[in-house]
């Protein structure tokens, strides 16, 4: 009977699943956050979320998307992705995210220059998350790495799909490689993340440290 319950959970999960995006209209605010997502454990939530500014290529400006400060409480939730981002870019704003698993896609932060001099960089927590065969990076923080904690997650099988898109441009550079688990800015003016008892698995490259943690 116990199985059979279990069965009927887990069929009730995949059949009927939420999208992120729903979960964040629907969240309030909390404490330091705009926004807190408390997922539901074993529940299968799909699609990605942008949040901050997004940089058009055809306007050569920035449009703004949702720029406020996020907790998404994963609470043992499953988030599929579909090959899309959760990305917060171009604004100083926080991302936190724990305990829950994520398929295909990308956890991104971005950073930018503010043109006076100083830096416009996200930042956050990503702790106890494991990523199930991730598009391009686990977690890629360019022009990031600031105030960024990185700590007990796992990465598995991470998929490259050749050259990186780098900031303000719409094709991709094969000098930056996709396929790494956790990925952070070269540039030390962005600060450096603390990245702290992670784990990262990957067949297609095995003994290839590239493959675990590059900086680009």
């Amino acid at each position: 009977m116990k199985k059979l319950q279990l069965l009927i959970l887990i069929f009730a999960a995949v059949s009927f699943p939420v999208t992120l995006k729903e979960v964040y209209d629907a969240a309030g605010p909390e404490g330091k956050y705009d926004k807190v997502l408390n997922l539901e454990k074993g529940r299968l939530y799909t699609g990605g979320l942008s949040l901050g500014w997004y940089y058009n290529p055809l306007t050569f400006a920035f449009d703004t998307l949702e720029e406020k400060s996020v907790k998404i409480n994963g609470n043992g939730a499953l988030i599929d992705l579909k090959n899309s981002v959760i990305h917060i870019a171009y604004t100083d704003s926080v991302l936190d995210i724990d305990s829950c698993v994520i398929i295909g896609g990308t956890l991104r932060y971005t950073g930018t220059p503010s043109g006076d001099g100083n830096y416009v960089i996200p930042h956050g927590t990503v702790k106890n998350v494991t990523f199930y065969k991730p598009v391009d990076f686990g977690i890629r923080m360019e022009g990031a790495g600031e105030n960024m904690y990185i700590y007990r997650n796992l990465v598995s099988e991470c998929l490259s799909t050749g050259g990186d898109f780098p900031q303000y441009d719409s094709f991709p550079a094969e000098m930056v490689r996709t396929g790494t688990s956790i990925s952070f800015s070269a540039f030390s003016w962005y600060g450096f993340p603390g990245v702290i008892e992670n784990w990262s698995y990957n067949p297609a490259f095995p003994g290839e440290p590239l493959a675990d943690f590059s900086m680009l």
